[in-house]
């Protein structure tokens, strides 16, 4: 993608003059006189400015400020002009549309508020016409500014029901351990069950979703990916999901306090684009509130719903809280359910962890603890299990004793290997191979003539130093 600076100039090349000095009304900016040349030098480097974006947005139809939304659901993808299709043209095949013509209508009612960046982008499109090439983003500097979504809300009241999204990511965690130990009991249904079957302890790394979760923000982020895909889905899962990742913005773009019903919600997944069944929607919208994703009232009558006001703290957000755990001669056994999740994820970072007997076990390891050398005296979680467990203390004391010493190695053979490509190699035949930064590697001297042999079939011609 390009830097925002060069799409501000893009998009100043692709609009009339008569265009960006409505940009400059609406901003609020003194154009000066001259050509459009002159004209597009001075706007550009103002569109990024985050003076006049709220008065621009105000000033926007209904539908434009419902298209504006739609290009910010696209997050980090430009949102393509077929993307507004079915916005600002209801009803008409896209495929049928004249998108010289579109384009100019989409730069008359919202390009010229100076609040939406021009990016072209590879498509399916590209022969048919170059402006279905073109795709919109929404500058991260205006984000701050855009109004709630447009969709009919009411308040939620006093009694919110609420639940812990970080209690929920510890009890996936720990039906993941349960079935990652063997046990003979059943997987847990809907988002719980998906999440569990995303973790896994491959190599002795926590991983959900094959990326580490080194604290309760990651971990979190990939329980709201996870359902924001929905579950199993019968039709266009493809289409479906995109629509829930929708949803996902549209909830979390409320006023204040106030929610939005499934209806409603469908209703304006519907306005946007979107296909989505109704009772796919609303289970999708329980699934949240069970999950701490989303809250709801207490009423009676069909439930609003809204994202949390703030993330869930009530069980440490960082790793200030409690560890809990019995030692064992190995390491831990760590007590899921009643420790901080974030405690307990910055151990794993540090550690091997293993799922036995419907337990998890934490082990220090001291390849990862000497990575994080510099850092020892200041993990409050590591403390935790260094002050109670043999293993630990002697795995950080020894650390600590050889942190900053020289180490000499035996039985290593250094090489030292110009070709990147040959060095690539090496690492895909010899997974022992370890690189020592820049041309050089090490590995067990006993394969020196299994790596001459590799260099000469290559036609290298390999040399040796003692």
């Amino acid at each position: 993608m390009k830097d925002s600076e060069a799409l501000a100039e893009e998009t100043c090349e692709e609009l009339s003059a008569e265009q960006l000095r409505a940009i400059c009304r609406f901003r609020g900016f003194n154009p000066p006189a001259g050509p459009k040349a002159s004209l597009a030098a001075f706007v550009a480097p103002r569109l990024l400015e985050p003076s006049g974006v709220a008065e621009a947005i105000a000033s926007l139809e209904p539908v434009w400020l419902l298209a504006l939304h739609r290009i910010a659901m696209a997050g980090d993808e430009p949102a393509g002009l077929e993307d507004l299709c079915a916005i600002i043209l209801p009803g008409r095949p896209s495929y049928s549309t004249d998108w010289r013509s579109f384009f100019r209508r989409v730069a008359d009612g919202l390009l010229n508020r100076g609040v939406v960046l021009i990016e072209e982008r590879l498509t399916m499109f590209r022969a048919a016409s170059r402006f279905a090439c073109l795709g919109l983003r929404v500058p991260d500097v205006h984000r701050a500014s855009l109004p709630p979504f447009p969709v009919p809300t009411e308040p939620l009241g006093e009694k919110v029901r609420a639940r812990d999204a970080l209690a929920f990511c510890k009890s996936a965690l720990g039906a993941a351990v349960v079935q990652a130990g063997g046990r003979e009991t059943a997987a847990p249904d809907g988002l719980l069950g998906r999440v569990a079957a995303a973790i896994s302890f491959a190599e002795g790394r926590l991983h959900i979703r094959q990326a580490t979760a080194s604290d309760p923000a990651s971990f979190l982020g990939q329980v709201r990916r996870l359902w924001a895909r929905g579950g199993a889905s019968r039709g266009r899962p493809g289409r479906t999901e995109g629509a829930l990742q929708d949803a996902t913005y549209v909830v979390s773009h409320l006023p204040p306090g106030e929610g939005v019903t499934a209806k409603e919600l469908h209703a304006a997944l519907a306005r946007c684009g979107d296909d989505v069944k109704p009772d796919l929607l609303g289970a999708w919208c329980e699934e949240g509130c069970e999950a701490g994703l989303l809250v709801s009232d207490a009423r009676e009558g069909p439930a609003r719903y809204a994202a949390p006001a703030e993330p869930a703290r009530s069980d440490a957000a960082g790793s200030d809280g409690p560890l809990v755990f019995r030692p064992d001669e190995r390491g831990i056994i760590v007590d899921i359910e009643r420790s901080a999740l974030g405690a307990l994820l910055e151990l794993t970072e540090l550690s091997r962890v293993e799922a036995r007997d419907g337990q998890l076990h934490v082990l220090p390891d001291i390849v990862l603890l000497g990575r994080q050398a510099r850092r020892l005296g200041s993990l409050p979680a590591l403390e935790q299990a260094s002050s109670s467990s043999p293993a630990f203390r002697a795995a950080v004391e020894h650390v600590a004793a050889r942190h900053g010493k020289l180490l000499l190695h035996e039985g290593l053979l250094v090489l030292r290997v110009e070709d990147l490509g040959f060095r690539t190699l090496l690492g895909h035949r010899l997974p022992a191979t370890r690189s020592l930064g820049g041309p050089y590697l090490a590995l067990p001297r006993g394969l020196r003539d299994e790596v001459e042999r590799i260099a000469r079939k290559e036609g290298f011609a390999p040399r040796r130093v003692s």
